[in-house]
Parts: structure tokens; sequence; C-alpha cells
């Protein structure tokens, strides 16, 4: 559904992203780890069209990224970004109908279809309490739910998240965790998630895809990926892997004495 072929990008002279190579696939929940500067926020960058890559393209079902109009990807690929870069003082159930844009045009973003897909959002985040309060008095948490609920409010195929429960507790990264797996299984989205959670991710992620330094080192299931060699290798940190009761990995740090 959606593939990136041999990517590079750079800031001026820096290289960010190198010979990257990855594909989404419809009903698929992939996620997307890597230490701090490894280019995940670059990269969903590159794949929604944001940035233009130096080298390689981004292809959406067949069709390349580059020849799409900014409409044209919106009504096809949502983003949640690590900042909602919101400076006006928007009330929450207009910093969701923004996700309507794409397919409201040619209509007011008050249209009744539009508010009750915005309401119905919110509630899909357990948010529609916060409908009519300003976004700016919400909580960090709070905020991340509501760009979440303007990110399904596109009610695109492909999803791409940068670090979306960075800031959620741990009720909430349950309950999206959920909401994505949902999703994906029911609705056949395609899922891509960034994220520092390892153990989050490797829960109900299908596919994990390690990047460092602008590469992919590698990418497989979460029990083929997450080894202590690898991880130690790639945070450049010693861990410990130990298993649930259900056989899944979860990264441990030794104890610091």
């Amino acid at each position: 559904m959606l593939t990136a072929k041999n990517l590079s990008f750079s800031y001026e002279r820096r290289a960010v992203l190198t010979d990257i190579s990855l594909s989404l696939e419809q009903g698929e929940l992939v996620g997307l780890i890597g230490p701090n500067g490894a280019g995940k926020s670059t990269l969903i960058k590159v794949l929604s069209g944001v940035l233009s890559p130096e080298q390689g393209e981004v292809v959406l079902a067949g069709i390349p990224l580059s020849t799409l109009s900014a409409r044209e990807i919106a009504r096809r690929i949502a983003v949640v970004p690590q900042s909602s870069g919101l400076v006006f003082p928007y009330k929450v159930l207009e910093v969701v109908l923004m996700g309507r844009y794409a397919v409201a045009e040619g209509r007011l973003f008050d249209h009744p279809t539009d508010v009750k897909i915005a309401y119905d959002m919110l509630g899909e985040v357990d948010a529609l309490g916060f409908a009519d309060r300003s976004f700016h008095e919400l909580s960090g948490g709070e905020q991340q739910l509501v760009i979440i609920a303007r990110a399904l409010a596109q009610q695109t195929p492909i999803l791409l998240l940068d670090e979306p429960a960075s800031a959620l507790d741990l009720k909430h990264q349950v309950f999206i965790a959920r909401l994505l797996s949902r999703l994906v299984k029911r609705e056949r989205k395609a899922v891509l998630i960034a994220g520092h959670n390892i153990n989050y991710l490797a829960r109900f992620c299908h596919r994990l895809v390690v990047i460092k330094h602008g590469r992919i080192i590698a990418q497989g299931e979460p029990r083929q990926i997450i080894t202590p060699e690898l991880i130690s290798e790639v945070y450049e940190t010693t861990v410990e892997i130990l298993c649930d009761k259900c056989g899944n990995p979860i990264v441990t740090l030794p104890g610091v004495e």
C-alpha cells in the first residue's frame, strides 16, 4: 500500500536517511524504533509527503507520492506528529474538524456530517468530554488524544503516528493500542507507529523496523528483533530481555550500583 524505495534525505549537508526501503501493507501494524536522532520523525515526514527525498521515491498504491497534491495525500494518509504546532486558541472540536479539510472541499467545516465525525472520533479516543474546551487548556496527554482524533477524522486507509503515546498515562496507552489494533483488524488500515517504548510497541505491533543513523538495521516480528545483542548494539547500552507469560519479549536494564 505504501512503499519507500531507496530513500535518502539530508538537512543541508547532514545525511539523515540513507537508502531506506520499507513497505507498509493493508491490515498491518508496524512499529518503528531506534535511538534519538535515528531519523524516525524525518522518515514519517518523507513518507507523508511533507519532505521530498533527495533520492528514491515513495509510492502510494502504485502512484508516486510526488505526483499527488497535498489534499490528495491527506485523503489517503493521516499523520500524528510529535508536536501539534497549534498557536491559535482553538476549541478542541475545531482542532478535530481540521482533519476533515481534505474531504470537505466545497463545503464549510461545520457541515453536520463533519461535526458528527469529529464528535465520534473524540469518543473513539476517550476525549469526548474535552470537545468544548480550549485546546491549550489541556494537559500534554489530553492534547495528544485530540491530535489522534484529528487524524482519525480524516478517515484515511493509512495512519502514520510519531510517538503517539509519549505523554499518555497507562490507561490511555492501553486504550490507544487497542484502538489502533481494532482499526487494523476491522477496517484493514495500514498503521506505522514511531516510538521509544520498545515493550509497548512489541506488545501489539505485527512487525518492528529498527533504524539507526538513518539506516534500517533490522526488521521482523518482535520476538525475532528484540534480542539482547541487537538492542544493546542499536541503543549502545547493555540490556536484558525477559518474557511475559505470553512469551512476549520485555527489555529491561541491568541493576545500577
